[in-house]
């Protein structure tokens, strides 16, 4: 089930980053594409013009999303440690116990 979570948080960070990547690649190549046409009508454009605010808050939400998952993985991986150790030390701290067919055949023989 673990191995689930973590498999579905890497696709999902997969994802979230090949999202950020096309649209770094789209936005380069539009101002590539301007450059060629109007060199200097593109520069006063990029000067002049703020960035596109859908795509910045799509960019903001996607880096905290990934920020998100990171933790959460985080938190998972810790809480799965923690765990761990309380099993090892409840096994450790336990004196071992017989099982009962032990017991029953302990009984047996000192009876015969």
């Amino acid at each position: 089930m673990l191995y689930q979570s973590l498999e579905a948080e890497k696709e999902e960070e997969f994802i979230v980053n090949s999202f950020i990547r096309r649209m770094e690649q789209k936005q380069k190549a539009l101002a590539a594409k301007a450059s060629k046409i109007q060199p200097a009508l593109h520069v006063q454009r990029l000067a002049s013009r703020p960035r596109d605010s859908y795509y910045e808050a799509e960019m903001k939400r996607l880096r905290d999303d990934k920020v998100a998952l990171g933790v959460r993985f985080e938190q998972e991986q810790e809480s799965m440690l923690n765990r761990l150790m309380r099993q090892f030390k409840a096994t450790a701290m336990s004196p071992a116990k017989p099982s009962v067919g032990r017991t029953r055949r302990a009984v047996a023989a000192v009876v015969c």
